[in-house]
């Protein structure tokens, strides 16, 4: 009898997600297995942004300067999804972490932040795909993809966007 082998994946995603009526782009790697003929798991890495606006006061020699100054945060996204196949589409749902990596200011205005920090510096989200895989080549898949979410537990921040993956079968069962 032969055995029944089950592939693996990896890829890359490009995605964009509207937060608050603003485009935030995504980027990154990602692994899927399957451990049945239609379930798995989705494992990725991904670069992404936010936009945050805060309102500062300084009072400087008795002037007081008060302006909105506007921080873009850097983010490493780990995602961790169960996926299921059907012979119609692909549903991805689970957890995802992110890791604050840094930040700039956009706006150069009097205020100049020197320091900026995020508290907490990780939050847990959770996230809900559908996708439909096209086939390009024997090894080679397409799968653009819907997605929904929210960024943090604590204070959950909506999100939608879409994406594209580009992915290529590594090797039956390891």
């Amino acid at each position: 009898m032969a055995q029944d082998l089950r592939p693996s994946y990896a890829g890359v995603l490009a995605a964009g997600e509207f937060q608050f009526g603003t485009f935030k782009p995504n980027l990154g790697l990602f692994y899927e297995k399957q451990f049945t003929a239609r379930s798995g798991i989705e494992l990725g890495l991904f670069y992404r942004t936010d936009i945050n606006e805060n309102f500062v006061s300084i009072d400087e020699s008795g002037i007081t300067i008060s302006e909105t100054i506007t921080v873009r945060e850097r983010y490493v996204n780990v995602p961790l999804l169960y996926r299921y196949s059907s012979r119609f589409a692909a549903f991805s749902v689970g957890p995802t972490v992110d890791f604050f990596s840094g930040w700039n200011q956009i706006d150069k205005n009097l205020i100049q932040v020197e320091n900026y920090t995020r508290t907490p510096s990780v939050e847990i989200g959770a996230l809900v795909k559908i996708g439909k895989e096209i086939l390009l080549k024997e090894t080679l898949i397409l799968e653009p993809e819907l997605r929904m979410g929210f960024r943090t537990f604590s204070s959950p921040v909506g999100y939608i966007g879409m994406g594209v993956k580009l992915k290529r079968r590594l090797s039956p069962a390891e």
